[in-house]
């Protein structure tokens, strides 16, 4: 029978690839807060085209990524496997809760427009006034932001799973 070599921080093998994995997808988020998260049109005109860095919720994605893959990199480089598999669960799990924030906020923003367009309208008496039809176009960077955040927690939750498990089949 094979012999498994497994050490109280979930193994040497496992260790490298959880960081690897972790950390292009926490840069994958960087990159992300860069690109365009959404877009508003009125009329079907441009308005307004948001990156991630011009929205709370890219900057608080932006953050955490960051975080996540120094502390990544300083508890892998430690030996630390399952403190690393614990930070990568938490910040992919903080990126995808941020990122459906901003899913939500960019979906409900046109009738939040046209309520305040509404309040304005009638409190000047202008009789008739019709509130443009505004839109909000939700872009790939929230998209890419809320894979890439997902992925990184399903993958710190199996570098706390599978240790444990490959430990409890060895014994």
């Amino acid at each position: 029978m094979e012999e498994v070599i497994v050490t109280s921080a979930g193994g040497a093998r496992g260790r490298p690839a959880l960081l690897a994995g972790c950390v292009a997808l926490f840069v994958v988020v960087i990159i992300s807060t860069s690109l365009e998260w959404g877009r508003l049109l009125v009329n079907g005109r441009l308005v307004v085209a948001e990156s991630g860095l011009s929205l709370w919720q890219g900057v608080g994605a932006l953050v955490v990524a960051g975080i996540g893959a120094v502390v990544m990199g300083v508890l892998v480089a430690a030996g630390r496997g399952a403190p690393a598999a614990a930070a990568a669960l938490a910040a992919g799990a903080i990126v995808t809760v941020v990122s459906v924030l901003a899913l939500v906020q960019l979906v409900t923003r046109p009738d939040d427009i046209a309520a305040t367009v509404r309040a304005g309208a009638e409190s000047i008496p202008l009789t008739g006034y019709v509130v443009p039809p505004i839109e909000s176009i939700v872009g790939p960077g929230v998209w890419i932001a809320l894979g890439a955040g997902a992925a990184a927690g399903v993958l710190g939750l199996m570098g706390l799973i599978v240790p444990a498990w490959r430990r409890r089949r060895a014994a």
